[in-house]
């Protein structure tokens, strides 16, 4: 069964593989990973802020996956001037965040720190606070105002530190966790949601700054975003299930989880 630690430099590993493609599936595959390496460095007590730079690396990839959404949806309307316009803009913004993102991926430029074992780390204490977060989450669902985006990000933001809890409590079991699996395909879900909220707002300052908002016509994404929030309502039930599923099985596992209490190695 392998330990927290080696699943922690499995992760580094894996990010640190070079690759000249920043495809939108390898923007994304650097995304979770950084996010995996953070939910065990939050496990150990240890802050996304003791990995140097990785935090701007974070939120350039998630400026990236927004600009090649926005290029992906929009190369259809090159017909339109001044879309073909606001794309040529959108990739020169790329290029610059290609080698942005390049340069910051440096050996010398992110680096991890190194975790020890200190002790085992108290699983009870962990369990609890995923059980808070739940219920945050569940209350936050529950007072959600329909079409309202605002809300709709605050469930995200309470589902995401869940999942950072809960991955790590499940994650020593040694098998595989189709209900994590599950719960990610909504956050991706999700993502795809604001990505077309974030489309709308780039389109509307890119038209108002050049006086053309008479040129601009929204409905067609925003039909495409109505439909994916559909579907996150029309699953709900399931999505709430699931999370609820993620902390009986880690009753489980808790039983199992060595190794976990790390401090970085000065």
């Amino acid at each position: 069964m392998r330990t927290i630690i080696e699943d922690y430099k499995s992760q580094i590993i894996k990010f640190q593989i070079n690759t000249d493609s920043n495809s939108a599936f390898v923007i994304k595959k650097k995304r979770d990973l950084l996010f995996h390496i953070f939910s065990i460095m939050a496990a150990a007590g240890v802050k996304p802020s003791k990995v140097k730079n990785g935090k701007k690396v974070y939120k350039l990839l998630r400026k990236m996956s927004d600009l090649q959404f926005q290029i992906k949806k929009l190369g259809k309307e090159n017909s339109n001037t001044y879309i073909a316009s606001f794309v040529y803009s959108l990739k020169n913004k790329q290029l610059k965040q290609n080698e942005k993102l390049k340069r910051l991926c440096e050996d010398t430029e992110l680096v991890f720190p190194e975790l020890i074992a200190k002790k085992n780390i108290d699983i009870q204490k962990m369990k609890n606070k995923a059980s808070e977060q739940l219920e945050k989450l569940l209350n936050k669902i529950q007072k959600r105002r329909l079409d309202n985006i605002y809300d709709l990000k605050k469930i995200h933001k309470h589902f995401l530190k869940y999942l950072q809890l809960v991955e790590i409590l499940l994650i020593n079991e040694g098998k595989k966790m189709p209900h994590i699996q599950k719960l990610k395909k909504y956050h991706d879900l999700l993502d795809e949601i604001f990505n077309y909220e974030n489309l709308m707002f780039s389109l509307e300052d890119f038209f108002e700054e050049n006086n053309l908002e008479s040129e601009l016509n929204l409905e067609d994404f925003e039909k495409q975003q109505s439909a994916l929030i559909d579907k996150f309502d029309f699953e709900i039930e399931q999505f709430i299930e699931i999370c609820k599923a993620l902390i009986s099985k880690s009753q489980i596992a808790a039983t199992e989880i060595q190794e976990l209490n790390y401090l970085p190695n000065n």
